[in-house]
């Protein structure tokens, strides 16, 4: 057990304080407390703050960064997300996301890989995905769910492009 400050690599020992890596680091355990550096790996979880240039890791707190590559289960707050599950928050400039259960905060909300799913909300200028509960923005694109925008394109809706207002329900359901 690393306690109260590890500097550098902890090696098989988890963290409890803080995990301080000058450059880029990788820890293969659990952070529970903060997690400093340039660039980190963590192959486990981190539980508390993790304040990065860039961070990948599986975040259960708040991780602030420039570039955050994580599942998401708190908050991830940076200037691109690339989230492979968000069941937490995600705010940045653009946030780019596989599977969506929670809030997507950004400028650009993107579903990436064909089977990415969201059952969240996307909040932004352009929230482009497959399916979605909600979506609030500009320009608003999905298969399913409630839009509501400026302009919005569901190809199973009624009316496919509509302004201000646009839904249908999912299509596996509909069979």
């Amino acid at each position: 057990v690393a306690f109260p400050i590890a500097l550098f690599d902890p090696g098989e020992t988890e963290v409890y304080g803080i995990l301080f890596f000058p450059g880029m680091g990788m820890s293969k355990k659990n952070v529970y407390g903060v997690n400093l550096g340039i660039a980190t790996l963590l192959t486990g979880k981190c539980y508390g703050t993790s304040i990065n240039i860039i961070s990948v890791l599986e975040n259960n707190g708040l991780s602030l960064g420039l570039l955050n590559l994580q599942k998401n289960n708190g908050m991830a707050w940076g200037l691109c997300n690339l989230i492979i599950d968000n069941n937490g928050i995600s705010l940045g400039g653009i946030n780019l996301l596989e599977n969506n259960a929670g809030v997507s905060i950004g400028i650009v909300n993107r579903m990436i890989a064909g089977g990415g799913k969201s059952n969240g909300v996307s909040i932004g200028v352009a929230n482009i995905s497959q399916n979605n509960i909600l979506q609030l923005g500009i320009y608003n694109q999905a298969e399913s769910g409630l839009q509501i925008g400026l302009l919005n394109y569901n190809p199973n809706a009624a009316i496919p492009w509509l302004p201000f207002f646009n839904y249908s329900w999912d299509t596996e359901n509909k069979k």
